[in-house]
Parts: structure tokens; C-alpha cells; sequence
């Protein structure tokens, strides 16, 4: 696999208003159908005192439809490649599989904001693609949600 946009680059930052408005509504009609995604495809967690097991599948699904719309809104990208390393790294079997890297560059295109590397897809690799992009997505928002707080504390504890 050869470094590669996933993203089109459909959504051009030079939109006029209702190009605009039409990408806002196709992005809110394809939320449930990216919950019902991420269900069928990602992993979950839940807080057997809080919720109930499918409650937690049903969150996490959620909350990756929401991070991978608000990186598609924000204007990230991400780049998919081979890795340095393959699957020989970690185990012997045979045959020897590619690793991959995938990279979520910030809107200015310079800037890689998430990474993660060692990737193992040798089945459905496109589904489990878009999964790894929705959970960057996640850390990058709440990365993003974590300094904006922080800041906000400084702005409030300045003397």
C-alpha cells in the first residue's frame, strides 16, 4: 500500500454557504448509519456498574460516528502506508503480512496531529481502517476538548 489520502478531498475549505449546508446535512444523515458501522465493527467497553453491556456497545458506537464526523467537518485527513516493521515482528506465522501506519494530518496539511503504527489488517482491512481513523479522531477531539479546558482553567486562575 502506497501513502494515501482515505478522505476524498470532496470538502473543499473554499465552500460557499450552501455548499456548506449541504455537506452539514449529508454529514448528519450518515450519523446513524455510521453508529449501526461501528456497532457491527468496533470494539467497546462498559462500566458494569453504570450500564449494561449493550449500553456500552451502543455508546461506543456512538461516540466514534461522532469523532469521525466531526474530523470529516474539521477538515482532517488521513494517510494510510506500510509500516517499517511486519508480522514477522510479532509472531512467525506464515506467510509474512505488511503492517501499516496511519497518520491524521491537522486541516493546514502540514501538521500530523494523530498517529498509530503496527497495524494488522489481514481481513476486511477497509472496515477496519475506518475504525482506526474514527478512534484517532476520538483522542484528537478529546485531546483538543483537554486544552481548551486547561486553558480556560489558566484564564481563571491567573492572579
Amino acid at each position: 500500500m502506497t501513502a494515501a489520502s482515505f478522505n476524498s478531498d470532496y470538502w473543499e475549505t473554499d465552500m460557499t454557504k450552501q455548499q456548506q449546508i449541504t455537506r452539514d446535512m449529508f454529514i448528519m444523515s450518515t450519523a446513524a448509519s455510521g453508529e449501526a458501522f461501528f456497532y457491527a465493527n468496533a470494539g467497546y467497553s462498559y462500566d458494569p456498574k453504570t450500564e449494561t453491556e449493550e449500553q456500552g456497545r451502543i455508546r461506543c458506537a456512538r461516540d466514534l460516528a461522532r469523532a469521525e464526523l466531526w474530523a470529516e467537518k474539521q477538515g482532517y485527513r488521513f494517510e494510510w502506508m506500510d509500516d517499517d516493521i511486519n508480522s514477522s515482528f510479532y509472531n512467525d506465522d506464515l506467510p509474512v503480512r505488511n503492517l501499516y501506519c496511519c497518520q491524521m494530518w491537522a486541516v493546514d496539511g502540514r501538521t500530523p496531529v494523530q498517529s498509530l503504527g503496527g497495524i494488522d489488517a489481514p481481513f476486511a482491512p477497509n472496515r477496519y481502517f475506518r475504525v482506526i481513523q474514527a478512534e484517532l479522531a476520538s483522542q484528537q477531539y478529546h485531546d483538543e476538548e483537554r486544552r481548551a479546558a486547561e486553558r480556560e482553567e489558566l484564564l481563571f486562575t491567573k492572579d
